[in-house]
């Protein structure tokens, strides 16, 4: 099912939680500031895939220590996993 597979593919990616609500997904990253996780390529490679994916109105957000990317427009757990697999 999609739900294992966007599971799967968000924890590769550095994604701890995967919400989509009304239209709008938010891929949490992992909540420990200090993990060796943001010092690695593969999340700077991921931060500059958001900031050239201009036309997809992503953006990261930081409240409390956490953050997160909101991703407007992904109404389907298929197209939650299409976005991600772009990522990869």
């Amino acid at each position: 099912s999609y739900v294992v597979r966007l599971r799967h593919l968000a924890v590769s990616l550095g994604f701890e939680k995967i919400v989509l609500k009304q239209g709008i997904m938010l891929m949490y990253f992992i909540s420990d500031p200090s993990s060796a996780f943001y010092r690695t390529a593969k999340y700077q490679r991921i931060m500059n895939l958001i900031a050239a994916k201009r036309g997809w109105k992503l953006n990261y957000q930081q409240e409390n220590n956490r953050l997160w990317v909101k991703v407007p427009r992904v109404d389907t757990i298929s197209g939650a996993y299409d976005l991600l697999s772009s990522l990869k």
